[in-house]
């Protein structure tokens, strides 16, 4: 999952917004959100929803926001395919601070830009101190919904500033598990990476993870940079992760795969394509006769690509492949776990249409993907699971699982979330950080 990309959005953000289904829940949310939030600050959620997901079948209007929150700037975007795509919204606080760097906004809120150009008008006024306390504050929602774990793609952070969780873990105020993937758009990029960081190199809460989500350049089958660079990390002996889409995607890295093993063994590498919305059977046991896995997300409940459905969860399940899961969240997809269990489990996107529903997996097996199995695929094998020995990570469910319907797994939430034995979550709303807290950098 894209972690700190959320976790380094302005400026306090709502993300429960995700798993809201009318505007009188949207605005139940930023009242909520806004208590803990100084006067005048923007509250809201960029993207990873759509307001095709609400009753009322649109987004709230300028009317509706400021009645939630009329001390309080509000900003609101979102994406989906085969509806209006893209959408971004505002009350009358916010339509000042539009307006003033020269963005309009109509009578209703509309924001006329798209979700970039607008959320670029917040990122301009933010500090490395406000980037420090959304990472607290995304982690502290993560908690909320049982994340104990991310592996984090594509970082090439060399501050504390650039990636603020590595600060949150020198102060000891890191909750959530990094791994990190650096990186890797061609060899020399990864030679320099392995010779200055050892392999999986870090402690239980924030270490190196491998190479990913991009190898070389996109798209794949016309990179010249793929088979070279992926090489490299086996001749390292690190991690890959590489964005997979199409059949053709999957056959051009399998055949680079093959001749790399030639020289360099994968088997316990616990390499991953990820995404993966076209497989085959033959194809699955190509990859797995490698010792190569997947890693699923389900972008394809919003479809802001309008690709249709996919992954082929029953097919790859029934391969016997290692399978973990993630959430690919937010620009594409929503951050929300549960969100990722729903769509895997009965197919229906977010506009309510079961377009993936023959390849619909059981909770029990959904659950083991996103525990066991992504605890596997990041080499964490002293966690995810209830076994004598393992480390003492586990979510306490707001209900149970197994009974509850589809429409309720959508609000799945944790009453008590343990990292390592520790309590770091309680209850039914996030601990997110209060007025007058300090955040700070101890060094670069």
């Amino acid at each position: 999952m894209h972690h700190s990309r959320t976790g380094t959005t302005p400026d306090y953000e709502v993300r429960d917004i995700e798993t809201a289904f009318s505007i009188k829940e949207i605005q139940q949310l930023l009242v909520r959100r806004a208590k803990g939030v100084p006067a005048g600050r923007f509250v809201g959620c960029h993207l990873g929803w759509h307001y095709i997901q609400l009753n009322e079948k649109r987004p709230p209007t300028l009317a509706e926001l400021d009645a939630a929150c009329p001390k309080h700037a509000v900003y609101l975007s979102g994406r989906a395919g085969f509806v209006e795509v893209m959408f971004a919204v505002t009350n009358t606080l916010g339509k000042r601070v539009f307006e003033a760097a020269g963005i309009s906004v109509d009578a209703s809120g509309r924001i006329n830009a798209t979700p970039e150009a607008a959320l670029a008008v917040l990122q301009a006024v933010q500090t490395p101190e406000d980037k420090l306390r959304q990472t607290w504050d995304n982690n502290a929602w993560s908690l909320s919904n049982g994340v104990t774990n991310v592996l984090d793609p594509g970082v090439a952070a060399v501050t504390a500033q650039d990636y603020p969780a590595l600060e949150l873990w020198r102060q000891g105020m890191l909750h959530v598990r990094h791994r990190l993937n650096y990186a890797s758009n061609n060899p020399d990029q990864v030679n320099t990476r392995v010779q200055n960081v050892f392999r999986l190199m870090g402690d239980d809460m924030f270490r190196a993870g491998g190479f990913g989500e991009s190898i070389g350049t996109r798209p794949v089958t016309s990179s010249t940079l793929f088979e070279p660079t992926a090489e490299a990390i086996a001749k390292a002996g690190w991690k890959l992760q590489n964005h997979t889409d199409f059949f053709a995607d999957v056959d051009f890295q399998l055949a680079a795969f093959q001749r790399i093993n030639q020289k360099y063994p994968l088997k316990d590498l616990r390499w991953q394509l990820i995404h993966c919305f076209q497989t085959t059977p033959a194809q699955l046991k190509a990859l797995k006769d490698l010792g190569v896995g997947v890693d699923l997300e389900n972008e394809r409940y919003l479809d802001r690509l309008e690709r249709g459905g996919g992954p082929a969860y029953r097919q790859i399940v029934d391969s016997g492949i290692t399978v973990g899961g993630g959430t690919d969240g937010s620009n594409y997809a929503p951050n929300n776990p549960w969100l990722n269990i729903y769509y895997a489990t009965t197919g229906i996107n977010v506009r309510g249409i079961p377009e993936n529903a023959s390849q619909k997996i059981t909770r029990l097996e959904a659950l083991k993907i996103w525990t066991g199995g992504s605890a596997y695929q990041n080499f964490d094998d002293d966690k995810g699971s209830f076994e004598e020995g393992k480390v003492a990570d586990m979510a306490v469910l707001s209900a149970d699982l197994l009974k509850v319907s589809d429409a309720q797994l959508r609000w799945m939430k944790s009453a008590m979330t343990i990292v390592g034995g520790k309590i770091v979550h309680e209850g039914d709303w996030p601990d997110y950080a209060q007025i007058g807290d300090d955040f700070f950098y101890t060094g670069t």
